[in-house]
């Protein structure tokens, strides 16, 4: 879904899609918070949410243990990264 000029939040939802191997939004209107519930999908290897409007990460992002590449640039987001991904 990348490049739609998607609006809004990512659902928390998103964390029931247990097969989800890549999530590919780059390119949108997407806004923070982004759900903890991401870090739900255990298949996850590669998650591009770069050129979005986001602002902040969820704290247990470095959780997503078999996400292979996660890709933020090109947001607004403030602060350090969360201490599970250092």
């Amino acid at each position: 879904a990348d490049h739609n000029e998607l609006t809004g939040m990512i659902p928390r939802q998103i964390g029931t899609s247990t097969s989800l191997q890549e999530l590919w939004l780059q390119s949108n209107q997407l806004q923070s918070p982004i759900p903890t519930e991401i870090c739900d999908l255990q298949r996850l290897k590669i998650l591009d949410l770069s050129n979005n409007n986001l602002t902040e990460l969820p704290t247990n992002l470095g959780d997503c243990d078999s996400a292979l590449r996660i890709s933020l640039s090109a947001n607004q987001i403030d602060g350090s990264l969360p201490s599970t991904m250092t």
